[in-house]
């Protein structure tokens, strides 16, 4: 079944504390809409991350390759998917964040 794109802002907070691993299930990316994913770095070197798309059928959407992220220290990065192919529209999917340095 296919419905329109949900109308408004949509916004999902992680876990408000320092962590080097996030992962956000059952996420779904909307014709006309936008997905973004914004990480803040609280600490005091730059920390960067692989942030990772999974699929409800890998099978049919094999996991494409990670991307990499760098937040500076004390700063915010928004990472926006919307225009990655990886990224299929109305495809229920996984986002993994682990931090790796």
């Amino acid at each position: 079944v296919t419905t329109d794109a949900p109308r408004g802002i949509v916004s999902t907070p992680a876990i408000p504390t320092v962590a080097s691993h996030w992962v956000f299930p059952e996420v779904r990316r909307f014709d006309g809409g936008r997905l973004e994913v914004a990480v803040f770095n609280p600490g005091t070197t730059t920390a960067v991350f692989d942030l990772t798309i999974g699929y409800e059928n890998p099978d049919r959407f094999p996991q494409p390759e990670a991307i990499e992220v760098r937040v500076r220290p004390g700063r915010e990065t928004l990472v926006d998917l919307t225009d990655n192919a990886d990224a299929v529209a109305g495809v229920g999917l996984s986002i993994d964040l682990q931090r790796t340095s």
